[in-house]
């Protein structure tokens, strides 16, 4: 393939150009299938020139991650810690949903070396540590809650392609599974029958404030807890 020329007034390569053209790639093709092959020559360039930039995919995919996460906002109203997270976590699932295959991006390494990454940690470790949490406590706490949300949206997603396989809205696939579950024994299956309308008409907000909201009061009742049994908490 005849590689493109670039022209007089297009931007040099660099890394944030690489960023942005391997997120428009990523929307067309989707992570399995970007490439540094098929990113070099989406940029018109050969290979070796986008090696010079990013050394492979693995660090690609960091970069990827730098940018997603440097989207996700932060609330600077004057509200109770549990707000702030909320609110967070609702900024985190929001930008998710923006990219493509984003939480398949996210769980592509153990240990992230993104500059934006560490600074939604940062912020927080803060949040939690100035509501009082345990230090040893305040990382298990952290992971449980992006564990939580990325969990959460892969399902969605999970659900939406689901939808889209079958060629059916998401009412028409709640009215047949409703019915699959309602045609169940009684005496065997009482309580997925009893709940059955509500298992087959998903409300993804809701639900994702509830997860939020039960997780949150959680950690709140073991604040009470800790600082009822006079442990040190700061």
């Amino acid at each position: 393939m005849a590689r493109r020329r670039r022209k007089e007034n297009e931007p040099l390569l660099d890394q944030r150009r690489i960023v942005i053209v391997a997120l428009e790639l990523l929307d067309k093709v989707g992570l399995n299938q970007l490439t540094m092959r098929k990113l070099a020559e989406s940029l018109g360039i050969q290979a070796g020139a986008l090696y010079w930039h990013v050394k492979n995919k693995e660090e690609l995919l960091e970069l990827l991650v730098d940018e997603i996460s440097s989207k996700i906002i932060w609330s600077d109203d004057e509200i109770s810690w549990k707000e702030v997270i909320t609110s967070w976590a609702q900024s985190f699932r929001d930008v998710l949903h923006a990219y493509r295959d984003s939480v398949e991006i996210f769980n592509s390494s153990t240990i992230s070396t993104s500059y934006s990454r560490f600074q939604q940690i940062e912020n927080l470790f803060h949040v939690l540590s100035k509501a009082g949490f345990h230090d040893d406590d305040i990382p298990w706490m952290a992971s449980m809650i992006k564990n939580y949300i990325l969990g959460f949206v892969s399902e969605e997603v999970r659900f939406q392609k689901i939808i889209e396989r079958k060629g059916q809205t998401v009412e028409e696939l709640g009215e047949d599974t409703n019915k699959m579950y309602q045609a169940l024994p009684k005496d065997s299956f009482p309580f997925m029958r009893q709940l059955s309308p509500y298992m087959t008409s998903p409300n993804w907000e809701r639900e994702f404030n509830l997860g939020i909201s039960v997780l949150l009061d959680g950690f709140t009742v073991k604040l009470k807890n800790d600082s009822k049994k006079g442990q040190s908490v700061r």
